[in-house]
């Protein structure tokens, strides 16, 4: 299954979820990839962090809201590739979201 099919089916379930590309800027900053359009700072090609959280239904106080949490690094020396980094990411998430919820498991709602 695709990683937006599985967004969209996790959204569909009541679940937000929260997706974060961050990106090596010049002089090594590592920040989220909108501040660097903003700033209009030089991205590195190389490098990287996607982020995952999935988090319950609004109306929660935003800590208690995070039920799990999945990263994905870029080494340096690899081209940074949102697609991958999100595949990674969501796999581990849902990993982590199918430990803190049981054996119900959203995998069965989700599919494989």
């Amino acid at each position: 299954m695709k990683s937006a099919d599985v967004l969209a089916r996790l959204r569909d379930l009541g679940f937000d979820v929260r997706v974060t590309h961050l990106r090596i800027l010049e002089g090594g900053t590592l920040a989220p990839m909108r501040v660097a359009k903003i700033g209009g700072l030089r991205i590195e090609p190389h490098g990287g962090e996607t982020r995952v959280e999935i988090l319950s239904a609004a109306g929660e106080t935003a800590v208690s809201r995070i039920l799990a949490t999945g990263e994905a690094r870029c080494s340096k020396r690899d081209n940074f590739c949102k697609r991958m980094g999100m595949q990674i990411a969501l796999g581990r998430a849902l990993k982590n979201l199918e430990a803190a919820v049981g054996s119900f498991g959203p995998k069965r709602c989700i599919g494989d």
